[in-house]
């Protein structure tokens, strides 16, 4: 709380008579506090905060002009001993020498606010091995699911046909291609986890996969440049290599159009063959004429 308030509550408390309107709410407050930091076993404590700070009972007694905050604040003080963890037990004692009223309320609330800390690691702590048997078993239902689906051949081509229909414009328009895509990849997910009997994807992961996929449409996408490079590195190996061998060590992420590769990269090495038979011998004497002789590579075009 802000300064403002704890003067506010010091001159109401020295006010003649005085005022408890704020200390009313604030021991409201730090009757909240205090249940909240009680275990469900722990009743008969619970008990004892509720009469003690009863707020009808308080209510009666300001309005009499006899309300105790002293005693009260001694009340808590006793109950704050029993419940903080043993690094705050210093600050508590620290307290019960402090003979303001509002300095002494001020110093309870602070030291509350500590030992909801205090409470909340610890059920942090007690709940963490139970927290991450659940994250363990959440990711995996949910990389199940994704293991079945594009385990499905049937599944993977329906979605290559569907992208390679909605993409023949990708190149004067990009975003609303990829609208369309991230549209039908979260229609035909959505459509065979049902037909499958499995959990939907959620509205978050929904809007995070088309999202994805819609980003796709920008030229510096890393996941877009990534496979672009992944691509052209694969293209390469096949001049070197050879298809059949280049596919034995396919870049990551490029699996599921292995078969596509395979026939972009064949398709390549012929285009490329056949470039180095009709144009090879041009190429030889402009070579000539750029590299002096005796620094050829021993590798020329014909190696291509």
């Amino acid at each position: 709380m802000h300064n403002a308030f704890w003067d506010h509550l010091k001159e109401q408390l020295s006010a003649t008579p005085p005022d408890f309107s704020c200390a009313l709410e604030l021991l409201k407050e730090i009757k909240e506090i205090l249940l909240s930091l009680l275990l469900p076993r722990q009743s008969r404590l619970r008990s004892e905060v509720e009469d003690a700070l009863a707020a009808d009972l308080l209510q009666r007694e300001a309005e009499r002009g006899d309300l105790n905050i002293p005693r009260l604040s001694k009340c808590v003080l006793s109950m704050m001993t029993l419940l903080c963890a043993p690094v705050r037990d210093e600050a508590v004692q620290k307290l019960d020498g402090i003979t303001d009223s509002a300095l002494l309320l001020r110093g309870i609330f602070q030291v509350l606010g500590l030992m909801k800390m205090d409470m909340r690691n610890y059920t942090l702590q007690s709940r963490q091995p139970h927290l991450r048997e659940h994250s363990i078993l959440h990711e995996r239902a949910h990389s199940s699911c994704g293991s079945v689906l594009f385990g499905s051949p049937q599944f993977v081509d329906r979605l290559k046909r569907s992208a390679h229909a909605l993409t023949e414009d990708f190149d004067s328009r990009p975003e609303e291609a990829m609208l369309a895509v991230s549209e039908q990849v979260s229609q035909e997910i959505h459509q065979s986890l049902k037909s499958m009997g499995l959990a939907p994807l959620s509205s978050d992961n929904t809007a995070s996969l088309m999202g994805q996929l819609q980003d796709i449409a920008h030229a510096q996408n890393c996941v877009r440049s990534v496979i672009d490079q992944r691509i052209h590195l694969f293209l390469k190996c096949c001049l070197v290599l050879g298809v059949q061998r280049s596919l034995l060590d396919l870049p990551g992420g490029l699996s599921l159009i292995e078969a596509e590769l395979a026939e972009l990269g064949q398709r390549f090495v012929n285009l490329t063959h056949h470039n180095q038979q009709v144009f090879g011998p041009y190429y030889t004497e402009i070579l000539k004429t750029l590299i002096p002789l005796g620094q050829a590579p021993q590798t020329g075009v014909e190696s291509l």
